[in-house]
C-alpha cells in the first residue's frame, strides 16, 4: 500500500464534499475518475509535492516506429495541454498522457478546472488525426471509479 501526501488526500475530501461524492483513493494510493466520458487517474505519493495524472490514449500499432514520431511531434507543442506530455507505457505498449500539476496553492476550484481541461486534452488526442489510427484504444477502468 502506498501512502498519499496529506495535502492531496485533503483537496480530494474537499471536492468530495462540493460534489457530493466520495473522492478516496484506492489501496495503491490512485484515484480514477471518469469525466466526459474520459477514464484517467491521478495520484500524489507520500511526500511529493505534485498530483500527478496519466490516462492511456491508444495502443501502438504495428507500424510502432511511425506512431513513436507522431507521438514526439506532438509533445513540441502538438497537444492541447501545455504542460502534459505523452509517453510510453511498456507493461501495455500504449502511448499515455501525462501531466504533473504542482500542490503549493492548489485548491478545489483550479484542481477541478485542471481536471476538465485534462479530459478534454484525453478525448482530443484519441480522436486526432495526429496520432497515427494503427492501434487500437483498449481504456482500463479501474474496478472502482468515481463518475463525475
Amino acid at each position: 500500500m502506498h501512502q498519499s501526501s496529506d495535502a492531496f488526500l485533503q483537496l480530494l475530501a474537499d471536492l468530495g464534499a462540493e460534489i457530493g461524492e466520495d473522492l478516496s483513493p484506492d489501496p495503491s494510493g490512485v484515484l480514477t475518475l471518469v469525466l466526459d466520458d474520459e477514464s484517467f487517474s491521478l495520484e500524489s505519493p507520500e511526500g511529493s509535492s505534485f498530483v500527478y495524472l496519466q490516462a492511456a490514449i491508444r495502443r501502438l500499432g504495428p507500424n510502432r516506429a511511425a506512431d513513436l514520431e507522431a507521438a514526439m511531434r506532438l509533445n513540441l507543442f502538438g497537444h492541447p495541454l501545455s504542460n502534459a506530455w505523452l509517453a510510453l507505457d511498456p507493461e501495455g505498449d500504449a502511448l499515455r498522457l501525462c501531466c504533473a500539476i504542482s500542490l503549493d496553492g492548489l485548491d478545489t476550484a483550479r484542481l477541478t478546472a485542471f481536471l476538465e481541461a485534462f479530459a478534454t486534452a484525453i478525448g482530443a488526442l484519441r480522436h486526432s488525426d495526429a496520432l497515427p489510427a494503427s492501434g487500437t484504444l483498449d481504456t482500463e477502468i479501474a474496478q472502482h471509479f468515481v463518475r463525475i
